[in-house]
């Protein structure tokens, strides 16, 4: 099962790739969505290896996706908290 969880990230960069891809338990797997609608200057997106910008929407935000890179980054991360939680739990 790959659902979207209930939770928030500590790192904002990662935040913002895990609620682009609806949260979800393995962000290398399939997701419910992949997008963030930002506005233009929104810091960290442009140049980032773990955003592609996709297009512009009414309103003048961009439409950014999560690169492959952004996935595995993700996945890392997560991981490297579960470890953490495991070795805390010991």
């Amino acid at each position: 099962m790959n659902g979207p969880v209930n939770r928030s990230l500590g790192d904002p960069a990662l935040d913002d790739v895990d609620h682009a891809l609806g949260r979800p338990r393995n962000p290398l797997g399939e997701t419910c969505r992949n997008y963030y609608a930002a506005d233009p200057d929104t810091v960290g997106f442009d140049g980032s290896p773990w955003w592609e910008r996709r297009g512009n929407i009414p309103g003048g935000l961009v439409v950014w996706r999560v690169t492959a890179a952004g996935r595995q980054a993700l996945a890392d991360h997560l991981r490297a908290l579960r470890d953490t939680r495991k070795e805390t739990a010991a």
